[in-house]
């Protein structure tokens, strides 16, 4: 099973379950942050176990997004906008900005307008920040967010929540004895300031992280969480100057530029040839662990 945001493609899990197993499922949140990518692939896995599956037959990698990808809970019990909210969301992304929740606790997507309207949503969703990047977190469309990132959320809280939501996997999958692994989309855990925090984009990556400080030592709180988790279980690219790098840098650094196969605005996501070498390198790496 692999998981991501957008990153989170058929092509690289195919490629890995190639050579590690005969069946896979490819769990894609575009524009999610952690918390609701740990959530989706906590639930699916649920669902294969109650439905017979051992659970020691099932290999997890899970690609971490950026630290700054909150999502936020809400419903229509407590919050008094709800209701705009989510039409609002659907004049910005729609399905990339708000994930429902059923009364079960199960995921419900609708895809369109015409989706969202043909038969009552659900009364709980998360609502999907997008982060720090161009027309989210800090500039988003909705006033309390902009205000939310600009005011009151600290880059060391969202690295902390982050740490914690590694460590809800780590401890869901040890409990199980599921096999898996984390690799990030690029590097989430070295310091960055100004414009380095930013996606890589076609050839070009903004972070080179050799010789820069680790966020656990800048920010003191979240020492207590990164000294709980299994970096073991962590596959990373890596050269001169990239450490603790993902399927991004990867691609650049073999030659191959972002941006999606047959999308020429597209300039930041791995295209089919990265993704399937991406696989081939984590299959290899999970087998010298």
């Amino acid at each position: 099973m692999g998981t991501g945001c957008s990153f989170g493609r058929d092509d690289w899990i195919e490629s890995l379950s190639e050579n590690l197993g005969d069946k896979w499922q490819m769990l894609s949140n575009p524009g999610g942050g952690n918390t609701q990518i740990i959530f989706r692939l906590i639930t699916e896995i649920n669902k294969l176990i109650q439905s017979g599956i051992e659970p020691e037959s099932i290999l997890v990698v899970n690609m971490l997004t950026d630290w700054n990808r909150a999502d936020i809970f809400i419903n229509k019990e407590d919050i008094i906008e709800y209701s705009k909210i989510i039409d609002t969301a659907y004049d910005h992304g729609g399905v990339d900005r708000i994930m429902f929740i059923d009364d079960n606790g199960g995921i419900e997507e609708r895809w369109s307008r015409a989706d969202l309207n043909s038969f009552p949503y659900p009364n709980q969703a998360f609502l999907k920040t997008g982060g720090m990047g161009s027309d989210t977190g800090r500039d988003n469309y909705l006033k309390f967010i902009r205000e939310w990132y600009k005011k009151y959320y600290s880059k060391e809280s969202m690295f902390v929540n982050t740490l914690k939501e590694i460590l809800i996997l780590q401890g869901f999958c040890k409990e199980r004895n599921i096999d898996y692994f984390f690799t990030p989309w690029q590097n989430i855990f070295h310091h960055r300031i100004g414009e380095e925090v930013r996606q890589c984009e076609l050839d070009k990556i903004y972070f080179e992280s050799t010789n820069k400080s680790l966020m656990k030592d800048v920010y003191p709180t979240s020492k207590v969480y990164w000294n709980m988790i299994d970096f073991d279980k962590f596959i990373f690219y890596e050269n001169s100057e990239i450490k603790m790098g993902g399927i991004a840098e990867f691609s650049i650094c073999n030659g191959i530029s972002l941006g999606w196969d047959g999308d020429d605005l597209d300039k930041s996501h791995p295209n089919f040839k990265a993704g399937n070498l991406y696989g081939k390198f984590l299959s290899k790496e999970i087998r010298s662990l």
